[in-house]
């Protein structure tokens, strides 16, 4: 399988996950991925893959089922594999969950993981997402209300609700939903390229910026949760 693949031949060169994110242009979060067969590389991050690891790109693209690699491991049919739904149009939509307002994620120090009970469900149209969503669970696109004052001069004010697509790849300055120390926090996110880690910053300067390393990615102190696509102000009444 492909996974194998890039984890024996990434080893081969003496490269770890951050090595081989960095040399790619992806996040650590994405390399772990495509590792554990949870979602497959584009082919333009292939078509990098494979200049790094000095293969050619048809052998990652079909190289496992030619046999052209010793060691080719069968699937086992307990496997799972997380699965991309590609949509580019601008037509169709998907049922979106929104979380209650109490499993927040804070905008400021930190708050506690979403998880549990679903308000509701709205129906989203997919370009929103970036053209890419999944629907299996942990996977699958969500929404979540904002806690907090430290990203309105990004345009999320506290009590905003923001679309999360925990598949799409996010890029130095991108709005992101992460968990570090089990706290969940919506920051701007900048990957380290030349170190291991990266920071995650507030668009207020009250707010200290978090830093995590690569060892906090591998232990699991600091999680990529997904992507904020877009920020859904709700109205206020009148009084």
């Amino acid at each position: 399988m492909l996974k194998d693949l890039l984890r024996r031949l990434r080893k081969d060169k003496g490269l770890n996950q951050i090595d081989l994110a960095q040399r790619v242009g992806v996040s650590i979060d994405s390399v772990r991925r495509w590792e554990a067969g949870k979602r497959e590389p584009r082919l333009s991050e292939l078509e990098k893959i494979a200049l790094v690891l000095e293969v050619p790109v048809t052998s990652l693209v079909s190289g496992a089922e030619a046999g052209g690699f010793e060691n080719k491991t069968a699937p086992s049919p307990k496997e799972e594999r997380v699965e991309i739904i590609e949509h580019y149009g601008m037509n169709g939509s998907i049922k979106v969950p929104v979380y209650e307002d109490f499993m927040s994620a804070c905008a400021g120090m930190g708050a506690v993981s979403v998880e549990g009970v679903v308000r509701e469900e709205l129906e989203i149209p997919v370009w929103l997402l970036g053209g890419q969503y999944s629907t299996e669970p942990g996977e699958s696109p969500f929404i979540v209300r904002i806690s907090g004052d430290s990203m309105e001069e990004a345009g999320i004010p506290d009590g905003c609700q923001v679309l999360v697509n925990p598949i799409a790849e996010a890029d130095n300055g991108d709005v992101i939903i992460a968990e570090l120390d089990g706290d969940w926090m919506v920051k701007w996110i900048y990957w380290n390229r030349h170190c291991d880690g990266g920071e995650l910053r507030s668009a207020s300067l009250k707010y200290p910026v978090k830093r995590f390393t690569k060892e906090d990615v591998e232990t699991g102190r600091f999680r990529y949760i997904g992507k904020v696509c877009r920020g859904m102000t709700i109205p206020k009444k009148g009084e």
